[in-house]
């Protein structure tokens, strides 16, 4: 009895912890998510849909451009409460939420990145290997020159950056799923 009530109590536990897992990765804001922004008695500070933009940015008023991608809604709540508590209002009440998700796709980039990792951008949107390093945030070695692209199911693609900037060789576009290793 014992050690059911024990298998019981660890089971409910891993779920409990799958879930907010889960929670947690859905609280996180991408491109392409809707937000709206409510600040108590301030009409004209708040708005009720605004998309996040590919670079992960939304516009608040008098805060200018923010970047709230890859932040929970509660860190960007804060940032945003701090921001409006600086310079302009005492004690903002703020409420940031996410109205709807975006439908994105995601790439991977790899290397002499400054920010290895995923980059995202809606579905449908089109990216090019220059594109997907500059979100990456540009070259960490400015003499980086060569591109691997890795899709499943087709051969490695191979290019020079310097020949797609001057135009002699193909951009390079990139769809959902692709890996782009940045090397020199």
């Amino acid at each position: 009895m014992i050690k059911l009530l024990t298998l019981l109590a660890t089971a409910t536990l891993t779920t409990a912890a799958v879930a907010t897992a889960e929670t947690n990765l859905r609280d996180v804001i991408k491109p392409g998510d809707v937000l709206s922004l409510v600040v108590f008695d301030e009409p004209d500070l708040s708005f009720s849909e605004q998309r996040v933009d590919q670079e992960g940015s939304v516009t608040v008023a008098l805060l200018g451009r923010l970047q709230l991608a890859g932040k929970s809604v509660q860190q960007a709540n804060a940032e945003i409460t701090n921001a409006f508590a600086k310079d302009y209002l005492v004690n903002p009440g703020v409420t940031l939420n996410i109205v709807s998700y975006g439908e994105y796709q995601t790439i991977w980039v790899k290397g002499l990145v400054s920010q290895p990792g995923t980059v995202s951008f809606p579905k449908g949107e089109w990216i090019d290997a220059l594109r997907a390093i500059e979100r990456a945030g540009g070259l960490t070695h400015p003499e980086g020159r060569t591109l691997i692209l890795k899709r499943e199911g087709a051969p490695d693609l191979q290019a020079d950056i310097r020949l797609i900037r001057t135009g002699k060789q193909s951009r390079m576009t990139l769809r959902d799923g692709d890996t782009l290793v940045v090397g020199e």
